[in-house]
C-alpha cells in the first residue's frame, strides 16, 4: 500500500502525523506536486515534482494510484478520480471521499461554486485547526487498520 499526499495544499502538521504513522507501519508515502518540498529522509518517503502544467501532480496521482491506496487530497475533483479508480481518498479536514459519499460532495462542491459565483456565498472554509487535526487523525488511523 502507497499514502499519496496532494503536496499542494496539505498543511504541514498533516503531512507530518502521515509520515510518522506511515514510518511506524513500514508504509511508503509518496508526496507530488508541482515544486519540491522538504521532506524528512528516509528510504520509506518519496517526493515527486510534476510539470508546472495545470492538474499535472493530480493527474500523476490518478495514472500511478492503486485501489490498496490512501490519498490525502482537499481537492473533491482529484478526490471522485481516485474514487472512481477504487481507492479512497481522505481530505486533510478529516472528510473519507469513498464511493457512498463522492458524489454528494461533488454536488455541494458545485453548489458552493455557484452560490460564490452568484455573490450569495463569498468565504471559503474557515482556517485549519487542532479539531480538524484530530478528525483526520481518526479517519486516517481508521483507513490503515483496514488496510493492514
Amino acid at each position: 500500500m502507497i499514502v499519496w499526499i496532494d503536496n499542494d495544499g496539505c498543511p504541514r502538521k498533516i503531512r507530518e502525523m502521515v509520515f510518522k504513522r506511515c514510518e511506524q507501519k513500514r508504509f511508503f508515502v509518496k508526496c507530488v506536486a508541482n515544486r519540491y518540498a522538504p521532506n524528512p529522509p528516509g528510504g520509506l518517503i518519496e517526493m515527486i515534482v510534476s510539470s508546472s502544467d495545470f492538474d499535472a501532480s493530480d493527474q500523476y496521482i490518478v495514472d500511478h494510484v492503486d485501489p490498496k491506496d490512501i490519498v490525502i487530497t482537499n481537492d473533491v475533483l482529484l478526490a471522485d478520480l481516485i474514487v472512481s479508480s477504487g481507492a479512497v481518498a481522505v481530505s486533510p479536514f478529516g472528510r473519507l471521499f469513498d464511493a457512498s459519499s463522492i458524489k454528494e460532495q461533488l454536488m455541494m462542491r458545485n453548489l458552493n461554486n455557484e452560490m460564490r459565483s452568484a455573490g450569495v456565498v463569498t468565504g471559503r472554509q474557515t482556517g485549519f485547526n487542532q479539531k480538524d487535526v484530530q478528525k483526520f487523525a481518526n479517519v486516517f488511523d481508521r483507513l490503515i487498520q483496514e488496510k493492514i
